[in-house]
């Protein structure tokens, strides 16, 4: 289980808090720790030209996620890619609560590692799906943080 990470900005980025968040989800979402994925974290700009190349929505965003098909279910392969999620980290900054970056970060993340397993939020019903099972992630990973286990 790996993440590749390609940081396009000057922010700094917390590399290994990065990977406990894909590792808690590949656990608690009990998924293969084949499966890997790329994350790319870049500025406003960047994503508002792949939102609209990609959507035609010429606006930033929060993530992006880009699922692979190439995840084929065979049990000798040493690896498996998951998908690339994008995540503008100008977007996330200018949130209200000035010390929720970094749970803003992992909510984020979470989102997109939801998407790339298939849960959306077009209807009303999925996005409460979707949104519960985020809360319930979130409060679990908080609290192996208060535990220590992370």
């Amino acid at each position: 289980m790996r993440v590749q990470i390609s940081n396009h900005t000057s922010v700094q980025a917390d590399e290994n808090a990065i990977r406990r968040v894909y590792a808690f989800f590949v656990k608690a979402m009990n998924l293969s720790d084949k499966l890997w994925l790329s994350l790319v974290i870049c500025d406003s700009e960047q994503m508002r030209s792949i939102n609209n190349h990609y959507r035609g929505v010429d606006a930033t965003t929060d993530v992006l996620t880009f699922p692979s098909d190439l995840i084929s279910g065979n049990k000798e392969a040493t690896e498996e890619f998951l998908g690339e999620i994008l995540i503008d980290i100008n977007y996330l900054r200018n949130t209200n609560e000035p010390n929720a970056w970094g749970d803003r970060f992992i909510e984020v993340l979470l989102h997109g590692l939801l998407h790339l397993m298939g849960y959306d939020h077009i209807n009303t019903q999925q996005k409460e799906q979707m949104e519960t099972l985020e809360t319930k992630l979130m409060t679990q990973y908080k609290q192996q943080d208060a535990d220590g286990l992370r």
